[in-house]
């Protein structure tokens, strides 16, 4: 039983941290449009670009079985619950809406939730999760992070500072 749980966390280890490492194809959506309007929601109608209301946006993608997903939800809701007067705060899942529903009974996320379907996302070319795009007012992709954590927490309140 302890060989199984090490083996578990180290697996989750080296998934959580290795999230945090871009991947190369992934830089190469730097200072592009992150076209959102193009998911769908619950209701199968593109998102409405207005929700965005030109300021800086901060793009969770996750998943509700996601550990690392999970485990980066307390800095998720800290840069929510400082920036959130100018910041929008958008969470992108696959996961159904029932899904969704049934998780933040168990977990707080204070992030306007938006679930598409997984080919969508992979349009995106988004296979690696979690994912963090941190947006300009235009909707141009600033940065790209994989889970936030202390370290990575820091740097993203740094770009919204030079954002605004």
């Amino acid at each position: 039983m302890k060989i199984l749980l090490s083996f578990f966390s180290i697996i989750f280890s080296v998934l959580f941290f290795s999230q945090n490492n871009t991947l190369p194809l992934l830089n190469e959506l730097l200072d592009k449009k992150f076209h959102i309007e193009k998911l769908k929601n619950d209701k199968q109608e593109n998102f409405d670009l207005k929700n965005l209301n030109g300021k800086p946006t901060l793009i969770n993608v996750w998943f509700t079985r996601c550990q690392p997903c999970i485990h980066e939800l307390p800095f998720l809701n800290k840069l929510e619950e400082k920036w959130n007067s100018k910041v929008n705060f958008v969470a992108i899942t696959f996961d159904s809406q029932d899904e969704i529903q049934n998780f933040l009974l168990k977990h707080t996320f204070n992030y306007y939730h938006l679930n598409t379907g997984f080919e969508n996302l992979e349009k995106f070319g988004i296979y690696k999760y979690p994912l963090n795009f941190v947006l300009d007012k235009n909707g141009n992709i600033k940065k790209i992070y994989g889970g936030i954590d202390v370290d990575s927490f820091l740097s993203v309140e740094k770009d919204f500072e030079n954002l605004l």
